[in-house]
C-alpha cells in the first residue's frame, strides 16, 4: 500500500504570534486590550475558544471557527505536541510537509517566540522525524534579500528542510523583486515553493500604504473580502510561473472556500457576476504551466466541495497537479483531520485519492 504525503501542515505554537495577532481579526473580541495574551493562556482558550466556536453556529467555516482551532491547538506546549497529535490522526508511515510561519512582519506586534527560535524548533523536529517530516522555511522578503537568501540556504543544505515558503497577505507581492534569488535557487535545486493563495485570519494589520501597492499588479485591492487578498490572487502568482518556468510552485489552497462558493453559486450569464474567480483561474494556471500544482487544504476542507475536486480528477493535466493537504490546525471546522481524509478517499475513489495524497506529492516534494 502507498503511503500518504499531507503536503499542508503547521505545527508552530502560539508562542510564534505576535502580540496582537487577534486585533483586526476577530470581531469585536479582537480591539479588547490585552485579549490576545489572554488567549495564550491553555484553559482560557479552550473555554473562550469554544465559546466563540458557537458564537455563530449556523455559519459555516467562520473566521471565530479558524481563530478557535488556532488558539486552541497552538496552545500545546512545544511544536512536538503538535505533530504527534497531528500525526496520531494518520496512518504511522505518513509524511507531512509542515510549514513554517514568519510573522514579525504582521504589523500586529512582536511574537513571544523570534523565527530562528521557530524555525530551531522545527530543525529539531524534523531530525527526530527524518522520515516524516519535510520541512519548509517561509522567506519574507522584507527580511531583505540577502538575509532570506541565506536563510534558505542554511536551512536547506544545512538543516535538511525540504522546500520554502511565501505567504503574500502580509504584506507583499509573490513576484517581488527581492524573492528572485530565493526563486532561482529554488529552481536551479528543483526545490518546491509552497505560496499561500488564498485569503485568511493571517494577513497585515495596519492600513495599506501607497509604497505596499504596485500599478502594475494583475489585481487591485479590494473591500470585498479584505485589502490584503490581492496580494495573494492567481494572477500575481502567474508571474512568477512565466518567470521561472522550471520552478515546482504549490497554489496552496486552490483559492479557498469563498471562490469555490463562487465558483458553484455564481450565474456567469448574470450580467453582474464576476466571469472568473480564483478557482477557475487555478485551474488554467495548472493547465498552462508544467510544474504547478494546487493542494485542496482549506478551500476543499468541507464536504460539499470535495465533488468539485472530483470532478476535476476527470480532467487529465489538473489530475496530476492537486497534491492533498489538510492545512492542520488552521481548518479544524468542518471536520478532523481523519475524517476530511476518510471523506476525500471515499469521494475520489483509491486511485485518485492516491494521486493526490501519494504520487502527485512525490513529484512536488521530490527528495
Amino acid at each position: 500500500m502507498k503511503n500518504i504525503y499531507n503536503c499542508h501542515t503547521h505545527v508552530f505554537t502560539n508562542m510564534a504570534a505576535p502580540d496582537d495577532f487577534l486585533r483586526g481579526g476577530v470581531p469585536v473580541l479582537g480591539w479588547i486590550p490585552g485579549i490576545t495574551r489572554l488567549f495564550f493562556n491553555r484553559g482560557f482558550s479552550v473555554w473562550l475558544g469554544n465559546l466563540m466556536r458557537n458564537i455563530m453556529p449556523t455559519q459555516a467555516n467562520d473566521v471565530l471557527d479558524r481563530y478557535a482551532a488556532f488558539l486552541n491547538i497552538g496552545n500545546y506546549g512545544s511544536s512536538a505536541d503538535i505533530f504527534r497529535f497531528m500525526k496520531g490522526y494518520y496512518p504511522k508511515d505518513t509524511v507531512f510537509a509542515i510549514y513554517s510561519m514568519d510573522m514579525e512582519y504582521m504589523a500586529a506586534g512582536k511574537p513571544r517566540q523570534k523565527y530562528r527560535e521557530q524555525l530551531e524548533e522545527l530543525a529539531d523536529l524534523k531530525k527526530k522525524y527524518p522520515k516524516l517530516i519535510r520541512a519548509f522555511i517561509m522567506l519574507d522578503p522584507r527580511r531583505g534579500k540577502a538575509e532570506i537568501e541565506s536563510l534558505a540556504k542554511e536551512y536547506i543544505e544545512k538543516k535538511g528542510f525540504t522546500g520554502i515558503k511565501v505567504y503574500p497577505p502580509l504584506g507583499y507581492y509573490p513576484y517581488d523583486a527581492r524573492l528572485s534569488g530565493v526563486y532561482e535557487y529554488a529552481q536551479k535545486n528543483r526545490i518546491p515553493v509552497a505560496g499561500h493563495c488564498a485569503g485568511g485570519p493571517v494577513f497585515y494589520r495596519k492600513k495599506l500604504t501607497s509604497d505596499m501597492i504596485d500599478p502594475t499588479a494583475p489585481v487591485k485591492p479590494s473591500n470585498r473580502n479584505n485589502p490584503c487578498d490581492h496580494f495573494a490572487h492567481p494572477l500575481c502568482y502567474e508571474r512568477v510561473a512565466a518567470k521561472y518556468p522550471g520552478l515546482k510552485l504549490n497554489l496552496s489552497h486552490s483559492g479557498g472556500g469563498a471562490e469555490l462558493d463562487d465558483y458553484l453559486g455564481t450565474s456567469w450569464q448574470d450580467p453582474e457576476a464576476k466571469k472568473e474567480n480564483w478557482y477557475s483561474i487555478v485551474r488554467k494556471i495548472l493547465k498552462k504551466y508544467r510544474n504547478v500544482y494546487a493542494d485542496i487544504s482549506g478551500g476543499f476542507q468541507q464536504a460539499r466541495y470535495l465533488p468539485v475536486l472530483k470532478l476535476s480528477m476527470l480532467d487529465s493535466k489538473l489530475s496530476k497537479k492537486m497534491l492533498y493537504g489538510s492545512d492542520f490546525y488552521m481548518e479544524q471546522i468542518d471536520m478532523t483531520e481523519r475524517e476530511f481524509s476518510v471523506e476525500t478517499r471515499v469521494e475520489l475513489g483509491e486511485r485518485d485519492y492516491f494521486k493526490i495524497a501519494h504520487d502527485n506529492p512525490k513529484r512536488y516534494l521530490g527528495k
